[in-house]
């Protein structure tokens, strides 16, 4: 887990899980590619993917993944969109946060996809392969015009991301595209 992660407002909010045997790749079971550090994302239409429930309190999940295909916004807007809500003009959007989606009843919240889910985007020289750009962390409101998704941003968290790999000597060049 991040140590500069905060419970309260979910800035940092990313942890790596590191397993002891290697999974098995299978048509619906693939790797994603980091993205380089600090790279921008805005206006790209990525794809997040999870298990979405129906109804917030709900305790059964769907048996199908559900995916929807939202756009990566910009920070200044996320910024002013936040600030026009119950956040107000004072909200700072954190470094390591960003945003997508704005578009009428597409969201990755109830009926959708959920917290923690990945926001992936198409590597332009290849687009049947991924950057993982994101992860669902919070939102205010759901699937409204200009009300955004708010995820981790792995660009952002890459410098991170490559200490904690470099920790368990782990090369980073097999997350990174060739």
């Amino acid at each position: 887990m991040h140590e500069n992660f905060g419970a309260t407002y979910l800035e940092n909010n990313i942890a790596l899980l590191f397993l002891e045997i290697p999974f098995d790749e299978a048509p619906h079971i693939k790797t994603v590619c980091l993205p380089p550090v600090n790279k921008n994302f805005d206006m790209s239409r990525c794809i997040a993917s999870g298990w979405g429930k129906k109804r917030f309190r709900s305790k059964k999940h769907p048996k199908i993944m559900k995916k929807i295909e939202l756009k990566v916004v910009p920070n200044a807007k996320c910024q002013n969109d936040l600030g026009q809500t119950r956040l107000e003009q004072s909200y700072e959007l954190h470094s390591s946060f960003m945003c997508a989606g704005g578009e009428i009843g597409k969201d990755t919240c109830t009926g959708d996809v959920n917290g923690g889910s990945p926001l992936v985007c198409p590597m332009a020289n290849n687009p049947d392969r991924y950057y993982q750009v994101g992860i669902v962390s919070w939102g205010i409101g759901c699937g409204g015009e200009n009300v955004l998704g708010v995820y981790a941003n792995i660009p952002h968290l890459r410098s991170w991301i490559d200490k904690q790999l470099a920790y368990k000597d782990i090369d980073v060049n097999f997350f990174t595209p060739s």
